[in-house]
């Protein structure tokens, strides 16, 4: 993490006035007697190149599945063929395998999931076609990946297809999974291929289950799990971020307004002392442009009267 510049200046009077600018990396606002300066800070990429905004809808499977993110296309059989073809508990918590990594993975809840329903052949994907890029260019396409028993891993085919190029039709593809998380978290795998954005600025990803083989009545153990899905550019860092607005209403509430990354995470923190801050409220995370917080406050002496804004861009 690397601090942003902190800033007094520019504070302004009145009943609620505020004061800041875009790309630097001060907010401030009066309110009364209460003043409150607010300093966003920029999470910056720890090693490597700044891989950027995240543009996957629900990248983790957090929120359900629906068509403005993840839908399923079956291309041999159909619902009825599988037992599970949606998000599942089963997700990848441990990026650091065998220990609970804390910060931000235990908010890593749910994880896509499919299994079969009987021991016949069946082949579908989870899709999303994701939008809004730069055509021509070119993103890695990441998904963490794992089947669940060893046994078996070689009667499916479990891999990630992204569709681009000019048409939108050029294929890259991962090899298939063959490790198994079962007793054995290490197996948790993340699998990249490059591809170029369309015409359009689009990339279709497709979390692929192609189950091929027969198992002697034993596709109960055929499982295969998908978790933290990215289209990212490479090089390219996260713009700058501003507040929006800061409301105060009778003195007892606040309501702050800032501009966000999507799938970016956002901490508020406070200080009753300018440069003494503490935790007010963590992992904010942000699915759209902006993102607004509403906490209940208390005026001087009893409350925080600083507050500050921090990113943390998400690591695939």
């Amino acid at each position: 993490m690397t601090p942003g510049q902190n800033s007094k200046q520019g504070v302004t009077e009145g009943q609620l006035c505020q004061s800041g600018w875009r790309g630097a990396r001060w907010w401030s606002a009066r309110c009364g007697r209460a003043l409150w300066v607010l300093v966003p800070v920029v999470a910056l990429a720890a090693a490597g190149a700044c891989q950027g905004q995240n543009y996957v809808n629900n990248p983790d499977f957090e929120q359900p599945l629906g068509t403005n993110n993840w839908t399923v296309a079956y291309v041999y059989g159909g619902p009825s063929d599988f037992s599970i073809h949606d998000r599942t508990t089963i997700a990848h918590k441990d990026k650091i395998p065998g220990t609970w990594d804390g910060h931000p993975n235990f908010l890593d809840v749910y994880g896509a999931e499919f299994q079969p329903y009987h021991d016949g052949k069946m082949h579908a994907y989870f899709k999303q076609t994701v939008q809004g890029l730069l055509r021509g260019s070119n993103y890695v396409v990441s998904c963490w990946m794992t089947q669940f028993d060893s046994l078996y891993t070689n009667k499916v085919q479990v891999y990630m297809e992204a569709l681009g190029g000019p048409a939108g039709t050029t294929s890259r593809a991962t090899p298939n999974v063959y490790k198994a998380c079962n007793n054995n978290p290490s197996a948790w795998t993340m699998y990249s291929v490059t591809n170029t954005a369309s015409n359009s600025g689009q990339i279709e990803v497709r979390l692929h289950f192609n189950k091929d083989k027969w198992t002697t009545l034993a596709w109960h153990y055929i499982r295969a799990y998908y978790d933290h899905v990215a289209v990212m550019l490479p090089g390219h860092a996260p713009p700058s971020f501003r507040m929006i607005s800061l409301a105060a209403t009778n003195q007892t509430t606040l309501t702050f307004t800032w501009e966000t990354v999507m799938n970016n995470t956002y901490d508020l923190e406070a200080a009753l002392s300018f440069g003494a801050w503490r935790a007010f409220q963590n992992d904010l995370l942000a699915t759209g442009t902006n993102l607004t917080f509403r906490t209940n406050w208390f005026a001087a002496p009893v409350g925080p009267q600083f507050f500050r804004v921090l990113s943390h861009n998400y690591v695939p």
